[in-house]
Order: structure tokens, then sequence, then C-alpha cells
């Protein structure tokens, strides 16, 4: 019996407008009225229009008879009600928001394999946007570069915060900071030109993050809003191949998707669904030291 992941490089429904992405991917999920269930990675302002639950409801709605769930992990009672929902899923969407907390709280519950079970067992179907399309791969993997730190230190600085905050951030700086870092790191922060004057901080990671994920798509790391955010550039993906080379890592552009085929024996095939509105953005798997890019339709092992 055949069954599908998706990963989406979109953080939400239909964003830059590219809806006609979500519309081919329903279309070769093959679902017939399937019960849908939408379970962000963050708390949904529900008063906003313009939330992630309302613009999946306005694509997705006609898509199927029956009412499309919402399941917002912070808010069900009981682990038990939280599996009885995920049960019920014949696609189960795991929405945008922060890698971190939901991925802790599904692990700490268990939740993670018994997601894993539902996927392999009952052959449901997933979905993930932004964090969802993260938690479905082998880790969450994020670097972050010291001209990062410095655009926060410098939005700091001049945005009326007061001098004790400003003094807690820099010490915070500096202990999060390597040992070996830290004096050339102390001087460039206390010049009047920090972002302005060549040093030897630039270029290099102040900090790396590895996080276990649901590990559905083993061996793979995907950075959704490649090259459409500061946090999903080329210089990420780099840092992370050249870190852990023995992985698949993926830039992943707004309103392109992977679309992941399954069969009882496993994963059969890996399709690009979509476009980003530019064109010279592309679906890119980086290696230590090259990359390759994948187009609209073809087929990556």
């Amino acid at each position: 019996m055949q069954h599908y992941i998706v990963q989406m490089g979109s953080g939400k429904p239909a964003e830059l407008g590219t809806q006609q992405t979500e519309f081919q991917v329903f279309e070769k999920l093959g679902l017939k009225n399937p019960q849908i269930v939408f379970s962000p990675f963050h708390h949904l302002d529900l008063n906003n229009p313009g939330n992630d639950w309302e613009l999946f409801r306005a694509i997705y709605t006609p898509l199927t008879q029956k009412p499309i769930r919402l399941l917002e992990f912070h808010k069900e009672p009981s682990i038990k009600g939280l599996q009885k929902v995920l049960e019920s899923a014949d696609l189960l969407v795991l929405g945008s928001g922060v890698c971190e907390p939901y991925l802790g709280f599904l692990r700490k519950n268990n939740l993670d394999r018994f997601i894993t079970r539902l996927f392999r067992q009952k052959h449901i179907c997933m979905m993930g946007y932004s964090a969802g399309t993260i938690s479905m791969s082998h880790a969450y993997i994020h670097n972050l570069f010291y001209e990062e730190v410095f655009h926060y230190w410098k939005v700091a600085q001049h945005s009326g915060t007061p001098q004790e905050d400003l003094d807690e951030m820099f010490n915070s700086i500096l202990m999060d900071a390597r040992q070996e870092d830290r004096e050339t790191l102390r001087k460039v922060l206390t010049s009047d030109a920090f972002d302005k004057i060549p040093h030897q901080l630039q270029g290099k990671v102040f900090q790396s993050q590895k996080m276990p994920a649901l590990s559905l798509m083993p061996e793979q790391v995907i950075l959704p809003h490649y090259l459409q955010s500061p946090y999903a550039m080329a210089r990420h993906l780099k840092a992370s191949a050249r870190q852990f080379p023995w992985l698949k890592h993926y830039g992943l552009p707004n309103g392109v998707a992977l679309f992941h085929t399954f069969e009882d024996g496993g994963h059969v095939s890996t399709h690009v669904v979509g476009k980003n509105p530019d064109p010279h953005i592309k679906l890119t798997r980086h290696f230590p030291e090259k990359e390759i890019t994948h187009e609209d339709g073809e087929r990556i092992g």
C-alpha cells in the first residue's frame, strides 16, 4: 500500500502565491475525502484572519467532505486525547513554528514513536510546513553566524534598549561564544564601527545546534525558505554539510515540495513538486565542496 510524506518549503500555506503547488501535491496524494489533522508548531492567533489555520482551511476545505481538525498540542488535556486525534488522521499536517519545544514535547511524551508507528503501520500520509518539514527529517541543525549576532547587537543598540539590558546581552553573547573567540569578540562589539571593520570572526560560525527529529526521512537535513530567510542562506547549509558530510543537506525554497512515496517495504522514490516565484531559487543539495540544483518534476536520489 502506497503512502506519502510531503515536505513543503513554505511556512504558510500558499506563501508567496504558490497555491498551485498545494493543488499539485494534493492531486498526487490521491486521497478521497481524507480526515485531515492540522497541528502547528506554534501558538495560533485565531483572532488574526491571516493565521496559518485559516490559510490552510481556505485551500483544503474544498478538497475533502470531512471537517478538518485543528490539533494544538498545548491545548489537549491528555496524551491519550492527543493520540486519539492523531489516530483519526488520514493526512497529518505538521505546521510551521519552532522546532525545539515541539520536538522536545513529542519526544518527552513518546509521541514521536507514536507518530512513526501511525505512518509505518496505519500508512497515514504526512505533510509538513517549515518546522513541520524539518521535524520529519533526520535532525534539526542550525548554524548561527557571527554576522547574525552582530546584526542583533546593532538593532538592540539603535532601538532604545535600556543600558542594563544591553549589558546583559553583551555578557550573554560573550558567554555563549567559543573561548578562543571571546577577546576578539569583545573588541569588535565595543567598536563604534564593528560592522564595517574587517576581523577574523567574519564568516565564522558563532554557535551550532543539532537536535534529533522524527527521522521519517533518515540521513536527510532540510532547510525551508531557502534563500528567502536570513536563517536559510547557502552559508548555513554549507556549514552543516561540512560538519555532517554523511547526511543529505537540502535547501527547500518557498513554493517547492519534496514528495516522497513509500510502500510496505519502505521508501520508493522522491520527486520535486512546484516552483519558487523567482526562477533562480531552486531546490539545492549542498555537499561539503559543491552544490547541485533540482527542477520541478525531477526525481532525486
